[in-house]
């Protein structure tokens, strides 16, 4: 039962924290997404289409991107690490610092494959600050809060074994 319960711990804290980094990353690109005049699907339409046909301009628009744009990415990596390294140390029975730490290092794969990814696909080259926030943030905020989950959230103490009454 542990095992099942491990790996439900890790699958559930992956895709929450998926859920959380898109979702921050979808309140920033509401802020700063291209077109801001036109409504939210509009928006994301013209996002696809740049990507996928005009490489160019997609990377002209995010060289283009302010500085709070940028830290609101790694944000949302940080969070999404810890929040899902939370929930996966809250879901497993033992080793809540090991289940919280994999949930980071799924995070920090993530956030490298994207880096890798958006420099051969774009050309685009992030800040180095984000660059290295975006590899330090994930395993330590997951182990942050693998670490918070144990401690509040301890086991409970082995039983004592009462010793049997002796009959004098």
């Amino acid at each position: 039962m542990t095992i099942v319960r491990s790996v439900l711990a890790i699958v559930i804290g992956a895709v929450f924290a998926v859920v959380v980094i898109r979702a921050v990353e979808m309140a920033n690109f509401v802020q700063y997404g291209p077109s801001a005049e036109k409504p939210i699907a509009e928006r994301l339409e013209i996002m696809q289409k740049m990507k996928k046909e005009d490489p160019d301009a997609m990377k002209a628009w995010m060289e283009s991107l302010p500085t709070s744009a940028m830290v609101m990415v790694v944000v949302s990596y940080g969070l999404g690490a810890f929040l899902g390294g939370a929930l996966a140390g809250l879901i497993a029975s033992c080793c809540r610092m090991t289940h919280a730490g994999i949930i980071g290092g799924l995070v920090l794969a993530g956030t490298i494959y994207n880096f890798i990814d958006m420099k051969n696909k774009l050309g685009f080259s992030h800040p180095d600050w984000m660059i290295i926030a975006g590899l330090l943030a994930p395993l330590a905020l997951a182990l942050l809060a693998g670490s918070i989950v144990t401690q509040v959230w301890a086991p409970p103490p082995e039983p004592q074994p009462t010793p049997p009454a002796s009959e004098t």
